[in-house]
């Protein structure tokens, strides 16, 4: 999606098969009595990310998924900046870096 391509069937099924398991459910803390299992299974954390992803590229939000500009970084992000023009996944890191080398570059 970050390259302007579509997901293929079988990614799509296998989003929808995670998305179709129960997920975490909700629990107060606080109290004596425990149900259920204390630790999440990882299909269960996984459900909660398909069901996410599904909420995201089923709208026209999806166009807002990006690859991070920096050359030694292969994460995918969500651009949630107001003017959509986002380039790298965490400005603290990636951003910085890449600010720092076009600073050095401009004093040689």
């Amino acid at each position: 999606i970050s390259r302007g391509q579509r997901p293929v069937g079988d990614d799509v099924d296998v989003i929808n098969l995670f998305a179709a398991t129960p997920d975490i459910p909700p629990a107060l803390a606080g109290g004596r009595r425990q149900a259920g299992r204390s630790h999440a299974r990882a299909s269960q954390a996984l459900s909660v990310m398909a069901r996410e992803v599904i909420g995201l590229f089923a709208t026209d939000r999806a166009d807002r998924i990006r690859e991070c500009s920096a050359d030694d970084c292969h994460l995918v992000f969500y651009d949630e900046s107001r003017s959509n023009n986002r380039r790298w996944c965490s400005m603290q890191r990636c951003g910085n870096r890449a600010k720092v080398r076009a600073h050095r570059a401009r004093l040689r």
